[in-house]
């Protein structure tokens, strides 16, 4: 009987496999953070002893949930400058909070989103590091990501702070050639690490000149980062591109040999027929985040006609200052709903596309289809185990429906991401969570005090302060 370090039995296994197997009575062995094994319970279990045994019975084991896009600082900003547009949100939130924010802060902030995220299935995280008013602010959220067991991409992001307004300034103005400086030694620290890898995240198309979107593509190309970018999220950034550049945003990316299989292009609302066309040719990766993209007011992103043309879509949460938690099971059914109202038709989008989409969507996205994604033999041991035995849940028919439709925090008991149990029962190993959730209650109150941000309701100016433990 062969040792391994973990064995989980008596589960019906989603394998998302090209077969979309949903096995029963199963189990997967894994050992050195992979999958070695997968099929028949009573089969495993003659040859396989695991150094942690999970007995899964009655549960169900799914892929971990990818999210391919986020600001893990804005969990400092919850629940701030709701009911606005985008550039109103902006200066009534994130601008004037980015000075006070440190590497303490973000480390903080980074910690609690991440536990929020495992908590709802999510074994890989793809945040977009932008906010850059101080020194050491990438290398807090990497190591949160770390010290936290996730899988993560840091994507190192951009934003002209040297063009904020006087009440907003930082002590750190970032200039593109920082930008570029950062993300090459960054890179090169972070490239053999197991779980974690860096990208480059320009913030939006105003933002960066053409020459550094050249340059980018120029880093890209020799040194294997990938790129994310906010694009064609409203109507403004074609207008921008048509003025400054006299085409609009992807045409533009076109014209300057930016556009890739490496492009992770985040939000896509304003698109037409070209930029599809365009995302189709390049094999352009989507980030579609619903939950923000409905807070903020934006048009539907035409995922159904993106997919229809095999453009690969993944799924988001996008930061908490604009979609309010980092729970991706919200996702998973604001994604459905949302198309299904839209195009008026509840067959347009299916809870299997759903979990497509969060599973191995988003892995093609950032180009670990190899690794994660599925449950096989080879690839990385990042899944969850799914509780179906609650009030929302039961009774359960069919995990997949019951995932997408029911799926709550509490119905996700355990998360591995490598191997490594992350997450269990509501509690992620060595770290006292009543102690750290009042930690980020204080660390907000101090930001808010500060940058002198609250929210009005019924004519009222509130602004609570710390929590007493």
């Amino acid at each position: 009987m062969k040792k391994v370090e973990l064995l989980v039995k008596n589960a019906v296994i989603v394998t998302m496999d090209s077969g979309r197997r949903i096995l029963q009575h199963a189990a997967l062995a894994v050992d050195q953070g992979s999958i070695i094994a997968l099929g028949d319970s009573l089969e495993l279990e003659k040859k396989y002893a695991g150094t942690h045994t999970v007995d899964a019975k009655n549960k169900i084991i799914f892929p971990g949930l990818i999210n391919t896009h986020d600001h893990l600082f804005q969990m400092l900003l919850k629940g701030l400058a709701k009911d606005i547009p985008l550039v109103e949100w902006l200066d009534a939130s994130v601008r004037p909070a980015i000075a006070h924010i440190g590497p303490e802060e973000i480390y903080l902030a980074a910690k609690v989103g991440l536990m929020e995220q495992l908590a709802s299935g999510t074994t890989t995280c793809v945040d977009y590091q932008y906010a850059h008013g101080k020194l050491g602010l990438d290398e807090a959220v990497l190591q949160a990501m770390d010290d936290i067991g996730i899988r993560g991409v840091l994507a190192k992001g951009y934003a002209n702070t040297a063009n904020f307004p006087a009440t907003c300034s930082c002590e750190f103005n970032e200039t593109e050639d920082n930008f570029f400086a950062s993300a090459r030694e960054l890179h090169e620290r972070y490239k053999d690490h197991p779980r974690l890898a860096i990208a480059m995240a320009p913030g939006i198309i105003y933002d960066f000149s053409k020459d550094a979107f050249i340059k980018m593509r120029e880093l890209a190309d020799e040194t294997g980062m990938r790129i994310t970018m906010h694009t064609v999220e409203t109507k403004d950034d074609n207008i921008y591109a048509l003025e400054k550049y006299g085409m609009r945003e992807f045409p533009f990316f076109e014209s300057i040999g930016v556009l890739g299989g490496d492009f992770l292009a985040v939000h896509c609302v304003d698109v037409d027929e070209e930029d599809l066309r365009l995302f189709a040719k390049y094999d352009i990766q989507v980030s579609y985040n619903p939950l923000s993209n409905m807070i903020m007011g934006y048009d539907v992103t035409p995922i159904v006609e993106m997919r229809k043309k095999g453009i690969n879509v993944s799924l988001a949460l996008d930061g908490a200052a604009s979609n309010d938690n980092q729970n991706m099971l919200e996702v998973l059914k604001a994604t459905a709903l949302l198309q299904k109202c839209h195009h008026r038709n509840p067959a347009v989008m299916t809870a299997a596309e759903v979990l497509e989409m969060a599973t191995l969507g988003g892995a093609r996205a950032i180009g670990l289809a190899d690794e994660i994604g599925s449950l096989e033999v080879g690839k990385k041991a990042d899944f969850f185990l799914f509780n179906p035995i609650h009030l929302n849940s039961v009774p359960i028919a069919d995990p997949i429906s019951a995932l997408i439709y029911t799926g709550c925090e509490h119905n996700i008991e355990m998360t591995v991401v490598e191997g490594k149990v992350v997450y269990e029962q509501g509690e992620c190993p060595g770290i006292v969570k009543e102690e750290i959730l009042y930690a980020l209650q204080k660390a907000g109150s101090s930001i808010r005090a500060k940058a002198g941000l609250g929210n009005e309701q019924w004519g009222q100016w509130l602004s609570l302060g710390e929590f007493e433990n």
